[in-house]
């Protein structure tokens, strides 16, 4: 596949070449076409907003069999680095040669009827969405590396190798090399660590708990295999997410003040965390890209990463949190203990927040920590029903948090949500500003902002309404950039 780019009029256009592409399947070295990429109101009736900035939504044309243009409405910069996003992936697995036998306008009623039945499916609508994951249909032509013959949950899940795909190495040998891969699907990440250490996986990255490091390298001449020490893009193994949209007035006043989430932060041991959870090899740093990153930040990266302990008491007292009761714990205005429930999933990041109950105590927060089910997470922060969360973060991915700050990690929905026209515009700006003098000037402002909104006593949400004045992080380099483009106080 070649992917060149020509961009017009000042970004609004992208010619993407899609061909010819040929999917894998018995003999059927089908063309992969414009068709596969244009979308289907019946089958998604709300439009992708990644594709609709402003609301505008995306116009598709065919250029030629193996070309499509992307028009949109407006400058839409960050575009080209969507594209090769998760989001940019599934405009490519919907094949239609395959595909539309499933679909009723290509179908006769009565045949798709009988599809439907024999599928134990409602509507066709349902049944097109069965075939079209690769992961569970062994059908379906894909242009990925491998595909699937044998789906879950048959044992072993197996993959072989796409004899069609479409990348070479720098010899124009065709990739992949490995032509099977095969996945034994366990119960829980002890059972999978078990079996590392016996060697009986080739290879895994995904639930190999780092506790386990010691074991590994002790049983890895008998299971004969070897431990690497993998760098982490993603800017932090475990990192903290206190709700700041929290649902409770009361809490959402106190959780909201950065005060009091800068006294979370110097009531961290961090060292201790550190030697606790991987054996020392950790640094101490806050949510931040790697320093090899280009857009590593020191002052970010750094930033209130001491542990402080009368600091972090003094700012509580600032803000009030002075009461006590009979065991030592702070209350909150309303005269209730403050309490903060730490929900976290089993294998990420428990032994964080078991030490984070301990430090935390010797600020006058009590911390209660509760292991769920991730299902039950995620389903909670997306009620946004928790106090604070532990997940992976995920700041390493260039801009990409930006147009969806939710991703950042667990418990930041409720609030990232509203970021709206700051995100429309820094889609926008990045068409005509480079990427690294967009990041710089935003990081200054960004500056000059926080030091503006904390003298002035505006670190505050707006009680009841869709909004936040100075959310922190990310919140403050959209508002800058917005800031940029306008040359106007940001209105959201």
């Amino acid at each position: 596949m070649r992917f060149s780019h020509p961009i017009e009029q000042r970004r609004r256009e992208a010619h993407h070449p899609l061909g010819p592409v040929h999917p894998p399947g018995a003999a059927r070295g089908r063309p992969f076409p414009h068709a596969d990429v244009i979308g289907n109101k019946e089958i998604s009736p709300s439009f992708p907003g990644w594709l609709a900035p402003d609301g505008q939504p995306v116009a598709f044309s065919k250029l030629d069999d193996y070309a499509v243009q992307f028009k949109f409405a407006g400058p839409y910069g960050l575009f080209m680095s969507q594209l090769p996003s998760s989001m940019g992936l599934y405009i490519t697995l919907y094949p239609k040669h395959y595909l539309q036998q499933f679909h009723a306008t290509y179908t006769e009623k009565a045949k798709l009827d009988a599809l439907v039945k024999e599928a134990s499916q409602e509507t066709w609508v349902s049944l097109h969405g069965q075939k079209f994951n690769h992961q569970t249909n062994a059908d379906l032509p894909v242009i990925a590396a491998w595909r699937v013959v044998v789906p879950s949950p048959k044992q072993p899940v197996v993959l072989e190798r796409n004899p069609y795909y479409w990348k070479v190495d720098t010899d124009g040998n065709q990739l992949p090399y490995i032509d099977r891969v095969e996945h034994m699907i366990v119960g829980d990440a002890t059972v999978l660590n078990m079996r590392a250490i016996s060697g009986e996986v080739d290879m895994q990255l995904r639930h190999i708990a780092f506790a386990n490091y010691p074991v590994f390298q002790e049983n890895k001449d008998k299971g004969d295999y070897r431990v690497l020490a993998w760098q982490n893009a993603g800017g932090s193994e475990v990192g903290i997410h206190p709700n700041v949209a929290h649902k409770d007035p009361v809490m959402r006043q106190i959780i909201g003040d950065k005060r009091f989430r800068w006294a979370l932060s110097l009531g961290l041991k961090r060292e201790d965390l550190i030697e606790t959870t991987t054996l020392g090899l950790g640094v101490p740093t806050q949510v931040a890209p790697l320093p090899s990153s280009p857009l590593y930040w020191e002052p970010q990266a750094l930033n209130l990463i001491e542990y402080d302990p009368a600091r972090a008491n003094q700012l509580l007292d600032e803000m009030g949190l002075t009461q006590r009761d009979g065991e030592g714990y702070r209350l909150r205005p309303d005269g209730k203990r403050l309490t903060l429930v730490f929900e976290y999933v089993k294998g990420w990041g428990d032994d964080t927040v078991q030490l984070s109950v301990s430090h935390w105590k010797g600020l006058g927060i009590e911390v209660v920590a509760q292991e769920e089910a991730r299902p039950l997470l995620t389903e909670r922060t997306v009620a946004n029903e928790h106090d604070i969360v532990t997940w992976p973060t995920r700041s390493a991915f260039g801009f990409m948090p930006f147009i969806n700050p939710a991703d950042l990690g667990s418990g930041q929905r409720a609030y990232a949500e509203h970021y709206g026209r700051c995100i429309d515009f820094l889609c926008r700006a990045a068409g005509s500003l480079g990427l690294p003098a967009l990041w710089d000037q935003a990081r200054r402002v960004a500056d000059e902002a926080v030091a503006a909104l904390w003298a002035g006593g505006l670190f505050r949400g707006h009680v009841g309404e869709d909004r936040y004045d100075a959310v922190d992080g990310v919140g403050f380099l959209l508002l800058s950039l917005l800031h940029l483009s306008t040359g106007r106080p940001p209105d959201c």
